[in-house]
């Protein structure tokens, strides 16, 4: 995994550490039950030689499958087949651009 694959599932797995944090525990944070998180990049467009922003990665996570994994034992990349997600990671090209998850498909 390159460190910009690592980087993006770190964030990913923070989540989890800081769900309860981010949020005021009130609540609030009792009946959040879903998160949809989407991650951009900005790269370069190699045919106009300009900087774009793109969606690499989005995905939806369900508190009850998140607080169920036991994160000292998974693959981070593998254990995002837990959730349902979209993201391209091509080894000669990096991240691709992915479609968005909304909160219309669940």
């Amino acid at each position: 995994m390159n460190n910009s694959n690592k980087g993006l599932f770190f964030v990913f797995f923070q989540l989890k550490k800081d769900w309860y944090i981010l949020i005021p525990t009130s609540n609030i944070n009792k009946r959040i039950k879903t998160v949809i998180i989407h991650a951009y990049d900005d790269q370069i467009n190699t045919v106009t030689g300009h900087e774009k922003r793109i969606l690499i990665l989005s995905i939806k996570i369900d508190r009850e499958i998140l607080n169920e994994l036991n994160f000292g034992s998974i693959y981070c990349s593998d254990s995002m087949n837990n959730f349902p997600h979209n993201m391209m990671f091509r080894k000669t090209k990096g991240f691709d651009l992915v479609e968005k998850i909304t909160t219309n498909e669940f």
